[in-house]
């Protein structure tokens, strides 16, 4: 660690909680360092000892970011942590459009891991939000996020009623209403998450009354996108939406639960056809179309390059057809999905389009 912190400089900033990348010189690694200053060492230790209670837990498999070490030098704690690559809202922005169903249901799976795993030793987040939940790597591994920032994480025991928790967009009502507080805190505010990736941007903004989100904004929601609204996926996307942000915390959908829900598990998602019948479904990178399978033959086999989203630097074979995201070798035997559906060399179909590997 002490390697870290000399190649780092001793670097320090007027804020609170300073991220930076910073190299591991023993393994060349390069890693993120949060440096806490000193006025604010208190919470810098609390934060390392919600990460070390972490530790029970798989990162990988529980989709929580991988806490390293630290190091407590001159009254300043410096947190070193595995590198990620940008946040929910960078890949929005990326995007420059709202998420497609299949895509918000592969992030929100992940979260609703991270949120059972999170529950099963008792722990509350207490700051779910599009900033806090991080892509590994985009280009490599597509959607595959974890949570960080710990930095308010406490356990239930320790959430009091006259604690303030949550930044007001992401706020559950009972927190607002000054009740007994628990984990059901974080589903509320990953409802929100899903929310404003269907839609683009906020479920509502601080200025909004409470009342008006739970009477208008969850069945308007699906009106953003015409000509789906009636569509299995939409439903069921809203059917879990509304199951998440229940108003009573004692009967909102608890996260091993939801992790059974039909749209977690649906493999199908009608209205990303549906919503623009006139286009096909265009790389969030670039807005090029992707290819459609039906209308790969031998003889658009050999036209690789030309197909390729601009923005990515892939190794292109002959006999592969790219676009974007979505691949199929010339036979059909080249093409493999990263996650639950694969290519049907004999129906020529495939289960899923938006993530896979080559």
């Amino acid at each position: 660690m002490h390697n870290i912190i000399l190649s780092f400089k001793l670097f320090l900033c007027e804020q609170q909680n300073v991220n930076t990348p910073s190299l591991q010189k023993d393994t060349k690694e390069l890693v993120a360092l949060k440096i806490v200053k000193k006025e604010y060492a208190q919470y810098g230790k609390r934060e390392v000892d919600m990460l070390k209670r972490l530790r029970k837990l798989d990162p990988h498999k529980n989709n929580l970011i991988m806490f390293n070490r630290h190091l407590l030098y001159s009254e300043t704690f410096m947190l070193e942590f595995e590198m990620l690559d940008m946040n929910i809202d960078d890949l929005i922005d990326s995007c420059d459009r709202p998420l497609h169903l299949s895509e918000i249901q592969v992030i929100t799976q992940q979260m609703l891991v991270a949120l059972n795993a999170l529950r099963s030793i008792r722990i509350v987040h207490a700051d779910i939000k599009p900033d806090n939940i991080m892509l590994v790597n985009h280009k490599l591994q597509p959607l595959k996020v974890k949570l960080i920032d710990f930095d308010l994480a406490r356990t239930v025991d320790e959430l009091k009623l006259d604690k303030t928790i949550q930044i007001l967009s992401y706020r559950a009502p009972e927190v607002l209403l000054g009740l007994c507080l628990n984990e059901a805190v974080d589903t509320w505010a990953l409802g929100c998450v899903m929310a404003d990736m269907y839609l683009c941007t906020d479920l509502y903004t601080p200025l909004c009354e409470f009342d008006r989100v739970k009477d208008m904004v969850l069945d308007d929601i699906v009106k953003t996108r015409p000509n789906t609204t009636e569509n299995v996926d939409t439903q069921a996307f809203l059917s879990l939406l509304k199951q998440m942000m229940e108003v009573d915390p004692e009967k909102r959908i608890i996260p091993s639960k939801a992790l059974l829900h039909p749209f977690i598990t649906m493999k199908d998602f009608p209205s990303e056809s549906k919503s623009n019948p006139d286009s096909s479904p265009t790389c969030c990178k670039c807005n090029t179309p992707f290819v459609s399978i039906d209308n790969v033959d031998d003889s658009r086999a050999s036209h690789d390059r030309s197909a390729a989203c601009p923005k990515d630097e892939y190794r292109l074979e002959e006999s592969t057809v790219v676009s974007c995201h979505r691949i199929v070798s010339g036979d059909g035997n080249n093409a493999s999905v990263k996650r639950s559906g694969s290519y049907d060399v004999e129906k020529k179909n495939w289960s899923t389009f938006f993530i896979f590997e080559f």
